[in-house]
C-alpha cells in the first residue's frame, strides 16, 4: 500500500510556465483523500517554493537543496540542515569570481547573486506575487563577509559552454566536502 508520495518541482509538479495546475491540486487531494501524505523533493531554496505552499498545503517535511535541508513547512523549522563549510563556500566563490562564472549563494533567508538572468526570470516572476510569497534576492558586493555570516545550503552555479563547465566541474571535485549534482544543461 502506497503511504507517501514525493515528487519534484520543475519537470514533474510544475507545467511549462512554472505553475501548479488545478489538475494537480485536485490529484493531491485525491491522494490526501485516501489517506495518502505527499510532500515535495526537490533542489530548490525555501526562497523559491514559497509561492507554491498555499496551494500544497504541506503537512509533511519538504526535502530541499537536494537534500540539504528537511523543511517542516508548517512551522518553517529546519529538521535537518547540512551547510557548506565557509571556506570551501568561500574558494568557490572566489574561483567563479574569476572565471567569470555565473554563481548564486542560496541561504534560508535569501539568495546572493550578481545580476544575471536566472534572477532577472525569479524577480520577474515575484512581481506576480504576494509579498509573503516573493523569494528575497540580495546582490554580492563582498564573498567574505556573506560566506562567513551566512549559513549557505547550496551554490548554483551556471555554465553553459561545455569546455568552461568541464574546467569548473573538475575544480569542484577536488572538494572532497561537498556533493555535485547537475539539473539542467547550464546548471
Amino acid at each position: 500500500m502506497i503511504k507517501l508520495v514525493i515528487t519534484d518541482l520543475d519537470g514533474t509538479l510544475l507545467n511549462e510556465q512554472s505553475n501548479i495546475t488545478d489538475e494537480t491540486i485536485y490529484a493531491i487531494a485525491k491522494l490526501r483523500d485516501k489517506g495518502i501524505m505527499f510532500t515535495i523533493a526537490t533542489g530548490r531554496a525555501e526562497q523559491l517554493i514559497k509561492e507554491y505552499l498555499p496551494k500544497l498545503k504541506l503537512t509533511v517535511p519538504a526535502i530541499l537543496y537536494n537534500g540539504s535541508i528537511i523543511l517542516d513547512t508548517e512551522t518553517d523549522t529546519n529538521l535537518f540542515q547540512e551547510y557548506l563549510n565557509k571556506s570551501t563556500a568561500l574558494s568557490i566563490a572566489s574561483y567563479c569570481e574569476q572565471e567569470q562564472i555565473i554563481y548564486l549563494l542560496y541561504t534560508k533567508d535569501a539568495i546572493y547573486s550578481k545580476p544575471n538572468y536566472r534572477t532577472k526570470y525569479f524577480q520577474d516572476r515575484n512581481k506576480a506575487l504576494p509579498k509573503e510569497e516573493q523569494a528575497v534576492f540580495k546582490e554580492i558586493t563582498d564573498i567574505n563577509q556573506i560566506t562567513t555570516q551566512e549559513h549557505i545550503s547550496k551554490i548554483l552555479l551556471i555554465e553553459d559552454q561545455q569546455p568552461q563547465r568541464q574546467k569548473l566541474t573538475d575544480k569542484l571535485q577536488a572538494f572532497t566536502d561537498i556533493n555535485i549534482t547537475f539539473s539542467q544543461n547550464a546548471f
